[in-house]
Formats: structure tokens, sequence, C-alpha cells
């Protein structure tokens, strides 16, 4: 009798799962990403992508105001489409009438994405590099140097091109300067010195000005903070298993109520002072892989069940502890 009911639990469990599997909504993206196109011009491929078959996915791309780059599809930046039988989509944009990258969203029932393009100027297109650094300490410079770059009518990158990195010399500075000029070489590349943190700001920042392109000029905000002043913030829920005694920990950092990242350089100590190389910095976390025998080497477990008490801390700033128990799964 026991047998029997257990194999019916099993068997109800099999269909729950191939029920749900059944049920998950499709959204692969086939093609289309990151193109370039010649402003008032249609893209030369489609964005394709693959969904529930008749589903309809909703197109959503920055308003049309003249003031930005965005792409349109059937003349409108707002779109409801319709798959078909096989759950296939070609969407066709075009790219308005102003120059410079941007992005736009497909949305389904299975996911989202964001297409990345780059509408050209018939002359110079002026572009920003992604800047992965919105926060840097007073006394240190930013990982990632402010840079953007300069591409020709036909998607080339153009040379000879005058540019000049801005910046508040209250708070930021480039080398100790408040402005960095150059001209582009066969690269298309317009690069700064690093951003060094000089005074604390909530609103700091540094431009980049063009000669002759379109747009010609950008602008990004900068928080300059006291390395002493950051909370550091473990939520232990954060915390992980990735498998078996392998574990994922991660510590976040803010000053001020604000989100700010901690640069290399900074010496983040963790447990008995045990150096942060042993953890990753990414997207303004710090990152620990718990579980490893070098890593756990320097530390011994609290009681028999194994837990592991790690603390981190930067020079000057009240510590941070998160407790892991290392379970067997």
């Amino acid at each position: 009798m026991k047998s029997t009911f257990r194999m019916l639990r099993l068997l109800a469990s099999c269909a729950v799962f191939f029920a749900a599997t059944a049920n998950a909504a499709v959204f692969e993206v086939w093609s289309g990403d990151n193109q370039m196109a010649r402003v008032g011009t249609q893209y030369t491929q489609p964005w394709v992508l693959r969904v529930d078959p008749f589903e309809q996915v909703q197109f959503v791309a920055p308003p049309d105001d003249g003031t930005a780059a965005t792409v349109t599809h059937a003349g409108s930046t707002f779109a409801t489409i319709a798959a078909d039988q096989f759950g296939m989509l070609s969407i066709t944009v075009v790219a308005n009438s102003v120059a410079g990258a941007g992005s736009a969203s497909v949305i389904g029932a299975g996911g989202r994405y964001d297409f990345s393009f780059v509408n050209l100027s018939p002359n110079l297109t002026g572009l920003l590099d992604p800047y992965l650094d919105p926060s840097v300490p007073i006394g240190y410079e930013t990982a990632v140097p402010p840079a953007g770059s300069v591409l020709d009518g036909n998607g080339n990158p153009a040379a000879g091109v005058a540019f000049t990195f801005t910046t508040d010399p209250s708070c930021a500075s480039f080398d100790g300067a408040a402005t960095a000029s150059g001209v582009t070489g066969s690269d298309g590349r317009a690069v700064a010195p690093k951003l060094t943190g000089v005074a604390a700001s909530q609103a700091c920042g540094w431009s980049l000005d063009f000669n002759g392109t379109e747009p010609t000029h950008f602008q990004k905000p900068v928080i300059v903070y006291p390395i002493s002043g950051v909370d550091i913030m473990a939520n232990p829920a954060s915390v992980q298993a990735i498998s078996g005694h392998f574990f994922e920990v991660r510590f976040s950092f803010a000053w001020s109520g604000l989100p700010v990242q901690i640069p290399p350089g900074v010496a983040i100590t963790v447990g008995a002072d045990r150096n942060g190389a042993t953890a990753t910095l990414k997207g303004g976390e710090l990152i620990f892989l718990i579980g490893s025998t070098s890593f756990l080497a320097g530390f011994t477990p609290n009681n028999a069940n194994g837990n592991y008490t790690i603390t981190t801390s930067v020079p000057g700033a009240v510590p941070a502890i998160v407790s892991v128990s290392q379970r067997k799964e």
C-alpha cells in the first residue's frame, strides 16, 4: 500500500513538472541587436525573435521628441505586434532624425530584451562609452577612464576630431586639471585620464564635447565620497547556496544613502585580515565564493554546525558581518 502511494505521489509530481514546463513562455532573441543605420533610414536587419505562437508582444522605444536618438516601427515608438503560428516575429525599425546611440525594448510573456542601436549622422556621430564608475572615493581614481568615440557616416572610426573633457575642480579632477583635450586618432577614440575624487559631493560630474559631431555634448554624474564614511551592508538573504558546500555572499556599499562602488586600490579586509583579493568586485558589490579550500583556510567554524562568520571592512568604515551556515546539500 505504501509503495503504491509513493508511486502515485511520484507520478503526480512528474505531472506537475511537465505541466509547468509546457506552460513556460518562450522568449528567444535570434538577431538584429547592435546595428547602425543613417538617420531617417531603415535598419538593414529586422529584430527577429521567437515567442509563443500568436503571442502579442510590446515594442517600446523612447519617445521621438527630436532631442534623442530613437527608432520607430510602423511610424511609432510604441506598438503591439503579433507573432505568427510558429511564434516568429520580424520587427523592422527606422532611425529617427537624431544621431547617437540608444536602446529600445521588446516585451513578451516570457521576458524582455533591450536592443541597442546607433543612428549615424551623414557626417560625424559622437558616442559616449558606457561608464561603469558612477562614484569614486576622495583621493582615489576611477577604475575606468571617461571615454567616447566618433564614427563617420558609414560607421567607421573618424580621426582628427577635436574633443574636450571637463569636470568640476571643486570635487574631481583629471590628473589635477579641470579639463583634458585632444584629437581622435585612427581608432576614433577620445579618452581622458582617470577621474580623481577631490572633495565629497553628491552632484559632481564630468562632460565630453566633440567638435562638429551629432550630438556634440555629453555629461555624466559622479558621486565623490569619503571612504571612511562608507556604510557596508550585508544582507543575509543574499547568501545563496551554489552547490554542495559552496556559498555566494554579497556586501554592498553606500554613502549618505546613495549606492557607491569601491574601486581597485582600496584595501578591503575580510575575516582575520584576509585581503579582498579572495573576492570579486562586480556591479558595486563585493562577492565572495565560500567553500573553496584556499578561502576557508583562514577561517574556523564557530560551532559544530559548521557556521562561518565573515567580516568585511574598508579603511575607517564600520565592518559588516554575516554568518554562513555550511550545511550539506
